[in-house]
């Protein structure tokens, strides 16, 4: 019951990770990054209601456990690799609004999730990066109280219009939501943030450079989209679909003509078209 800090990171742990932490409430630092752990994340975390630092991130994909594509191979300079070991479940959005939290690093765990629509009071940096949440950035998530906040690469959608009007310090804000598929207009209260990097991988509306936010890697090669992400991409695959079929029919048509079923529907349908 007195356990104030558990560490067991960067090691070979394997299994999965003991979720009765009713026995531990007093748990204020937990760090157990970068093992060998399988199992279903452990939602019993949001039952640490003294928990100020939770750094989860790499929970499968340790050094130890890794398994690299190329090795041994002419290609084993790429460091691609998968883990012999497989985290699965979710992440809870309750570890959001745990009321003592300040940094929550998740990052590297693949596991799908949503965010909360709320956060706790004294949440400062959030990194969740390299995951699936799904869904939209709710209002909190986008406040100048979380001063570092990381959700790239995931699956969130929506636009950023929380975030108007709200007054960011620009030399220590930090916001990375680089490759989701968040689209609209991008606020102006992100222009002159020095670390930033939201353009690369979504689908941004403007009408000029110069709205760009300044200090993001793609300021300058960016291609401004639609504010409707997923209706452009439908059109495409349509376009796409009836390309295909128009090209499988002009290929098939000497073959298709010469079967007497086939002439006689395209002659009643000229026929209806006359």
């Amino acid at each position: 019951n007195e356990l104030a800090i558990l560490d067991t990171s960067y090691n070979s742990f394997t299994g999965e990770i003991d979720s009765n932490f009713k026995n531990a409430p007093n748990i204020e630092y937990m760090h157990l990054s970068n093992n060998c752990f399988g199992g279903n994340f452990p939602h019993d975390i949001c039952e640490l209601g003294r928990l100020k630092i939770l750094i989860l991130s790499n929970l499968d994909s340790g050094e130890s456990c890794r398994s690299f594509f190329w090795e041994n191979t002419i290609f084993d300079s790429f460091d691609g690799f998968g883990t012999k070991s497989k985290l699965s479940g979710s992440i809870p959005p309750c570890v959001y609004e745990l009321p003592e939290i300040s940094e929550i690093y998740l990052r590297g765990n693949t596991l799908p999730g949503s965010l909360s629509n709320n956060i706790g009071s004294k949440l400062k940096i959030l990194d969740t990066s390299y995951n699936r949440i799904n869904g939209k950035i709710p209002k909190w998530f986008l406040s100048s109280q979380i001063v570092k906040l990381d959700l790239s690469h995931n699956r969130l959608s929506g636009n950023l219009d929380h975030a108007n009007g709200i007054k960011y310090n620009s030399d220590t804000q930090e916001i990375y939501l680089q490759s989701n598929y968040v689209s609209g207009m991008i606020p102006s209260s992100f222009a002159n943030i020095l670390n930033i990097n939201i353009l690369d991988g979504n689908l941004f509306e403007c009408d000029y450079k110069s709205e760009l936010p300044i200090h993001d890697p793609r300021s300058n090669t960016y291609i401004c989209a639609s504010t409707n992400y997923t209706s452009d991409i439908i059109a495409l695959i349509i376009c796409i679909f009836i390309v295909i079929l128009l090209g499988l029919w002009l290929i098939g048509w000497p073959y298709y003509k010469k079967d007497p079923k086939i002439c006689a529907v395209v002659n009643e349908l000229k026929l209806w078209y006359n």
